[in-house]
């Protein structure tokens, strides 16, 4: 397992209006931000990615600019433009995050399914900041539900920071996302129709929701089982969909007393130890 932990976006605005070929950008202030980065100027003739080494020692603009980047083009701001920047707070505390993962080895437990400790978490190194926000992450992030034809842009710069290794799976904690109207995101093997064979095996979870340490066990349960919702799961039943009752009062994945009965969930350990070594 994998886990990255990007910043909480922050905004600011334009304390000046500046020109197409300016290096430093004056802001209102940005004591926030990471040492260095990319900026989203906002602009009604588009935005302007600008990639910034440093901030300066009174937090009020961001220096040693390189303008234009990531596919736009350098362009003249008006004063009060908003600017979107990565802030050095996590979207999630390494204490959230491990708090997480013991629910994920408690929920599977009866599974003899554990992770391989200890869990990588890129949490922006030593400090705890946070990984910087990816430019397509800078104005927000949407997510797909259902089947995937299409990744989106977000989706895309999340992918390509995937570990590598085809039988982990990957977490990517942000702060807030849209497109989809549950707290956690799995891709299991099932719903990626888009072509790209590493759109697959990674959850993303939206941290300004109100949390159940039981969602990302759930969420691994998609991947884990290669499965969507079914119907008919019992109350008790890790699977079951969020929308129709909840997880909050699982335990531990069956068996469980009326699994046999409900024909649902009573080979899931059997099924999960036969395919958790040999994702995707």
């Amino acid at each position: 397992m994998h886990v990255v932990v990007f910043s909480e976006p922050g905004e600011t605005t334009l304390s000046e209006e500046t020109d197409d070929t300016q290096t430093t950008i004056p802001v209102s202030d940005v004591v926030s931000a990471h040492n260095s980065g990319t900026i989203r100027i906002e602009n009604p003739n588009g935005h302007e990615f600008v990639r910034y080494d440093s901030v300066s020692e009174d937090g009020l603009a961001f220096e040693d600019c390189t303008r234009g980047v990531d596919g736009t083009q350098a362009l003249a701001h008006a004063q009060g433009s908003v600017v979107r920047y990565s802030s050095t707070t996590p979207a999630i505390s390494r204490a959230g995050v491990e708090e997480h993962l013991d629910a994920v080895d408690e929920r599977l437990a009866q599974a003899t399914i554990r992770l391989r400790r200890p869990v990588p978490i890129d949490i922006g190194g030593n400090l705890d900041t946070g990984r910087a926000l990816p430019p397509a992450l800078l104005d927000g992030v949407t997510v797909n539900s259902g089947f995937v034809t299409t990744f989106t842009m977000d989706e895309l710069a999340m992918i390509a920071l995937k570990d590598g290794d085809a039988n982990s799976v990957d977490v990517f904690y942000v702060d807030s996302y849209t497109g989809s109207p549950t707290v956690m995101e799995a891709y299991p093997e099932v719903r990626n129709q888009s072509g790209v064979p590493a759109g697959e095996n990674f959850v993303v979870a939206r941290t300004n929701a109100t949390y159940q340490n039981s969602v990302l066990a759930h969420e691994m349960m998609h991947i884990l089982l290669n499965a969507p919702h079914r119907n008919g799961e019992p109350s008790t039943a890790l699977f079951r969909s969020l929308q129709v009752g909840g997880v909050a009062g699982t335990k531990r994945i069956g068996p469980y007393p009326d699994a046999q009965a409900a024909g649902v969930g009573y080979d899931d350990s059997e099924t999960i130890r036969g395919t958790a070594e040999i994702l995707p």
